[in-house]
């Protein structure tokens, strides 16, 4: 089951690599519409990797779709792309139609936003199950970290999630590969957005990115006073937790 299920994600990544027009072809292309009927449980898992994966970003900056992957209410895939994406799409079909669906599970997201300051001389006590992260990236012991916000969701496996709360706006969607999580996760506040794939353990406190910031604009944005001592400028701090319950 695990062996299978890795080689799925691998024919995923390797189909979106190799069928992918280059960003001039897929302004020139015709687009087809079929729609395909894919082993039940993958339904979810393949729409939502391969709409991931079936983006290209021009030269001018701008994000470019070269395909489009959608549910319909009975199961199968609705596929609207280039002549190269039904091909390889069909292709993939063959290939996971003998593969055990993943069984899906719970899992609990975790995320903070976290500062990182010169001159604190202790960290948010709100902050201590984090001490394992914050040590490594603490830059000397005159530093210490302040907690912004935390947001925490509850979802299942191979689906769409997000959360929003004052501050954090976090869009996780997790897949089990094994003993680990492939994790794709986009993390905004107040323009500091944050887009990464990575693979992570049950419990494993990941540092996801890190940014030096306006800490006092941010805390107005949402109303709220920054304290006379608090430096106007820190470092951002993004940290993740995906557990199974």
């Amino acid at each position: 089951m695990k062996k299978f299920l890795f080689l799925f994600i691998v024919m995923l990544s390797t189909l979106a690599c190799q069928s992918g027009p280059k960003p001039a072809d897929a302004e020139t292309e015709p687009l087809f519409l079929k729609t395909y009927r894919v082993p039940v449980g993958f339904e979810e898992s393949v729409a939502n990797i391969m709409n991931n994966n079936f983006i290209l970003d021009s030269k001018e900056g701008e994000t470019k779709r070269i395909a489009r992957v959608s549910t319909l209410p009975n199961g199968t895939l609705a596929v609207l792309g280039p002549k190269n994406i039904h091909e390889g799409f069909e292709q993939l079909i063959k290939d996971i139609d003998d593969v055990e669906a993943p069984k899906k599970e719970n899992v609990l997201i975790e995320c903070w936003a976290v500062f990182g300051m010169n001159g604190k001389k202790s960290d948010d006590p709100t902050l201590s199950m984090l001490q394992p992260a914050l040590d490594k990236i603490r830059p000397h012991k005159d530093y210490g970290f302040v907690k912004l916000e935390k947001v925490g969701l509850q979802t299942v496996t191979s689906d769409r999630s997000q959360v929003e709360g004052v501050f954090l706006e976090v869009h996780p969607e997790i897949a089990r590969v094994g003993e680990r999580f492939l994790v794709d996760i986009y993390v905004g506040l107040e323009g500091q957005n944050l887009k990464t794939r990575l693979y992570m353990t049950p419990g494993q406190l990941m540092v996801l990115g890190e940014k030096e910031v306006n800490y006092h604009e941010i805390l107005l944005s949402a109303h709220a006073e920054p304290k006379s001592n608090d430096p106007e400028l820190a470092t951002l701090f993004y940290i993740l937790k995906v557990t199974n319950n």
